[in-house]
């Protein structure tokens, strides 16, 4: 019991606990991504995998900032995130900008919804794909990634609060 309250954290370079949670936030994207497009009765099989995964990874930055992750790990996550998807300042640019906009529209919608989950997940389906806003299926679908993404985040955030001391 007094071992957890006497032991020092782990020193972790910011850049270090960046690239393993983008890497980490990028498996779960795919994997989820994965699964729902191979299911050929999902309406997710005929949607461009890239953008699915885009829209999904993105919510995923929008959660990190939304479960208030420290600033300077969550800039850590996103610049390793332009760092690695962007040739040039432009594309990063206009990424960000991307992102920013998603972002926004997230917030908005969780703050209007009371955090009614079946039409935050409307507003992510419309944003994935028009065709998918007013389907059951899918929206059932994107609260339940939405729920292990804030899970797994959420626990994660513990564990750096709880074990690191962030190098910065």
């Amino acid at each position: 019991m007094f071992g957890k309250l006497f032991r020092k954290k782990q020193e972790v370079p910011i850049d270090e606990l960046g690239e393993t949670l983008l890497q980490n936030l990028m498996r779960f994207v795919d994997s989820h991504v994965e699964i729902i497009t191979q299911d050929k009765d999902l309406p997710f099989h005929n949607i461009d995998r890239d953008r699915l995964f885009t829209e999904l990874l993105v919510l995923s930055f929008w959660n990190l900032n939304f479960l208030q992750y420290p600033f300077e790990v969550f800039n850590s996550v996103l610049r390793k995130f332009l760092q690695n998807s962007s040739k040039t300042q432009s594309e990063r640019d206009n990424l960000l900008n991307f992102m920013e906009d998603r972002s926004k529209t997230y917030f908005d919608s969780w703050k209007e919804t009371s955090e009614n989950l079946p039409y935050f997940a409307s507003i992510i389906a419309k944003n994935i794909d028009e065709q998918l806003t007013f389907n059951v299926e899918v929206h059932l679908h994107l609260i339940n990634f939405f729920s292990h993404m804030t899970q797994a985040n959420a626990t994660i955030l513990k564990n750096i609060r709880d074990e690191m001391k962030i190098i910065l």
